[in-house]
C-alpha cells in the first residue's frame, strides 16, 4: 500500500510540473489581426495564470508527497528504574549506543525542508496578495492622474523574495525525492538478493575428510564418506 501511494503521489508530482511548464505556452498573447505578440499581455497575464492556474496544483502535489514520504520524527518511550524514593536509576554498565543516520533520512529530510519551504512562500505571496497588494492597487487605481503615487517596491522586493524561496524550495524537494526514490529502489533490491552465507572447512573426526558446511551452522553433520555424524557450532 506503501509502495501504491508513493507511486500516486509521485506520478501527481510529474504531471502537475508538467502542467506548470506547458501552461504558459497556451496563453494567446497575440493580436487577432496583425498576429503580433502583444508585450503587455505577456508581462501580466503570463505570469498571473502562472500564479494562479499552474502553481496551486503543483504546490498541493509537492505538499501531499512531503507529508506522505517525508522525515517523520519517531518517538522512543523507554522506562528507566527508578528506586524506592521514586527517582530515576542509570546503571553505569549500559551501553552507549552511536546509531548511523542513514541516507535515506537525509534524502527525506530535505523532501521535508523542500516541500514546506514551497508551501510556505506560496502562502506567504498569496496572503499578501490577496490583503495587502490588492487593496493597494485598488487605491492606486482610484487616485490615478493625483500627486501621490502609491509606492509598491517593497510588495514586489517580497514577491521576488517568496518566488525565490519557492524556486529554491522545489528544486531541492526534486533533487532529494529523486535520491530517495533510488536510494530505496538500491535497498530494495538488495534486499531481494540471496544473501551469501560464509562457509568453513573442518576435517571429519573419524577419517579426516575436508568438510564444507556454514561457519553459523549449529547441529550434526554427517561426513558423506564414512558416514560418520559428529556435532558442531556452538556447544
Amino acid at each position: 500500500m506503501n509502495k501504491f501511494s508513493g507511486s500516486v503521489s509521485g506520478a501527481f508530482v510529474l504531471l502537475t510540473g508538467l502542467w506548470y511548464l506547458a501552461i504558459p505556452n497556451m496563453v494567446a498573447c497575440e493580436d487577432m489581426q496583425t498576429g503580433e505578440v502583444l508585450q503587455g499581455c505577456v508581462e501580466v497575464m503570463t505570469p498571473l495564470i502562472t500564479y494562479f492556474c499552474a502553481t496551486p496544483p503543483l504546490v498541493i502535489a509537492v505538499l501531499f508527497h512531503t507529508m506522505r514520504h517525508g522525515e517523520r520524527s519517531a518517538v522512543q518511550l523507554h522506562t528507566l528504574p527508578v528506586d524506592a524514593e521514586g527517582r530515576a536509576v542509570l546503571s553505569p554498565d549500559a551501553p552507549a549506543t552511536n546509531e548511523q543516520v542513514p541516507l535515506e533520512s537525509y534524502a527525506a529530510w530535505g523532501m521535508t525542508i523542500g516541500g514546506f519551504s514551497m508551501a510556505g512562500a506560496y502562502s506567504i505571496t498569496f496572503i499578501v496578495g490577496l490583503f495587502v497588494a490588492l487593496p493597494l492597487l485598488v487605491l492606486a487605481g482610484m487616485s490615478f492622474g493625483s500627486s501621490g503615487d502609491v509606492d509598491l517596491d517593497w510588495l514586489v522586493n517580497i514577491y521576488k523574495v517568496s518566488f525565490f524561496v519557492m524556486r529554491l524550495g522545489f528544486w531541492l524537494f526534486a533533487a532529494s525525492a529523486i535520491a530517495k526514490f533510488v536510494l530505496d529502489r538500491g535497498q530494495n533490491l538488495q534486499d531481494g538478493l540471496p544473501r551469501k552465507s560464509t562457509k568453513i572447512m573442518a576435517p571429519c573426526p573419524s577419517c579426516g575428510a575436508k568438510l564444507n558446511f556454514p561457519a553459523d551452522y549449529s547441529g550434526q553433520v554427517q561426513c558423506p564418506k564414512c558416514q560418520h555424524i559428529f556435532e558442531t557450532g556452538e556447544g
